[in-house]
This record gives C-alpha cells, structure tokens and sequence, in this order.
C-alpha cells in the first residue's frame, strides 16, 4: 500500500485514504464504514471530500483552525470521548521503555512488527503488574 521502503514518512493528510484502502483490503473492495475517525492531522479538504465520495457517511476528522466537523455534536462527543481514552496509550508507547515513537525498522512488514512487539509489551507488562497484585 505505501511501498516497501520508508523514504520518509507518509503525507498525514491522506492517512484517512490509506485507512480505507487498509479497510477495503481486509474487508472487501466494496465495504466501507459508516463511520471514520482521525486526528486533525488527517483533515484535507479534498481528502474529506474523497471520503465523502466513497461512501463514508460520517467523517470524523478533527477539523484544523476555525474548520467545521462533518458529524453532529453527539458523534463529535463520543469521538472526543474515545480519543481521550486511547491518548494515554499511545504516549505510553512513544516512551522509551517500549520505542515505538521512533522504531529503527525501515519496511513497512518490519515497523507493523514494531508496533505489535510495542504493544504486545505494554499488555504482558499490565498482565505481571496484576498477577503480582493478585498474589498480593
């Protein structure tokens, strides 16, 4: 999808495309979701309109600026809601103790590699911490 080799990162604007071709991929050339999220790293608004041409219905790309959402409010809430819970994670991840803020691998099958080690750490980490806790 992005290429074998990592010149330098991806145009973030267009991530939101990537994650629909991604979606596609796994779930058929037709589906799509009813609704997309993504940070306001991923508004564009030729990138919201593409969206909005294959079908997505609800996109829920942060706007950047003085921007509108294209989404009501209670959508726009529970996407606040959601993100806020998931923020904590990903800033512990980024952290030095599992590297995924900047992994050495190079090939996107090495860095989705690096990511699942990353994340696999983090939940046998919390999985020790409560077995500790439980023999406690």
């Amino acid at each position: 999808m992005f290429g074998t080799l990592l010149s330098r990162a991806p145009d973030e604007t267009k991530m939101p495309l990537h994650a629909l071709a991604a979606y596609r991929e796994r779930f058929g050339d037709k589906a799509t979701p009813e609704l997309m999220v993504y940070d306001r790293g991923g508004y564009a608004k030729g990138t919201l309109d593409k969206l909005e041409h294959e079908g997505v219905k609800q996109i829920g790309v942060q706007p950047k600026g003085k921007g509108s959402w294209r989404v009501a409010e209670e959508v726009r809430e529970m996407i606040r809601s959601e993100r806020g819970m998931t923020e904590g994670i990903i800033g512990t991840l980024k952290s030095n103790k599992y590297s995924f803020n900047k992994p050495k691998e190079r090939t996107w099958e090495t860095l989705r590699m690096a990511g699942t080690k990353s994340i696999l750490s983090f939940n046998l980490n919390k999985l020790m911490r409560d077995v500790v806790e439980a023999k406690s």
